[in-house]
């Protein structure tokens, strides 16, 4: 895996990591405009099947923010309750 992850260019990683963290704010700021009410569904998706990918561990770190489990559908705990957040 070392071999494998220091082929990559690191221009190259720098640039996705980056993408991806931009991507995280975002869904950041929309799990806390659901909890304002600003939106009453959120769904967030993972567009990779494997469980190890980036997109995985983040939707886990965004579960957590919120009390919920990634794997269900859960009752938001931001600012108000009740509003509904899906992991698919």
């Amino acid at each position: 895996m070392q071999q494998l992850t220091a082929a990559i260019p690191q221009a190259d990683l720098k640039d996705w990591m980056d993408r991806r963290g931009k991507n995280y704010r975002a869904n950041i700021k929309m799990l806390e405009m659901t909890g304002q009410e600003i939106f009453r569904y959120f769904i967030i998706g993972r567009d990779d099947s494997w469980p190890y990918c980036q997109s995985h561990r983040e939707v886990r770190d965004m579960a957590a923010l919120t009390g919920s489990s990634a794997q269900t559908l859960a009752t938001l705990t931001l600012p108000r309750p009740m509003k509904r957040v899906c992991f698919s």
